[in-house]
């Protein structure tokens, strides 16, 4: 199918499945399931250049939390906690030493 491709490893189990968030052909996200098939993470090119800026977590078949790279230098500097779907916390990295900033 155009704009999704999926990839098996050597037992013939699948790894993961890429396709187009945006619906446009160019594959920007890949998804990957535990053996029986219930999502575990999206990992997302938001640029859709290839390179993996945003992770989402999956409880249960609802978003957990996230972790994503803002700036573009292959840290995380974002953390996003969900609970039963919705937002709960969200804090980031500043000061840019890998560590969430708290507000004092």
């Amino acid at each position: 199918t155009p704009g999704r491709c999926v990839e098996w490893d050597s037992s013939n189990s699948l790894v993961k499945e890429g396709f187009s968030l945006r619906d446009n052909g160019n594959i920007d996200a890949w998804e990957y399931r535990d053996e029986k098939g219930i999502l575990q993470k999206i990992e997302v090119s938001r640029r859709q250049n290839g390179v993996i800026d945003r992770w989402e977590y999956y409880k249960d078949d609802q978003l957990s939390r996230v972790e994503e790279d803002e700036t573009q230098d292959g840290r995380v500097d974002r953390w996003l906690t969900y609970d039963a779907g919705i937002l709960i916390d969200d804090v980031r990295d500043r000061s840019g030493d890998g560590r969430p900033d708290r507000p004092e």
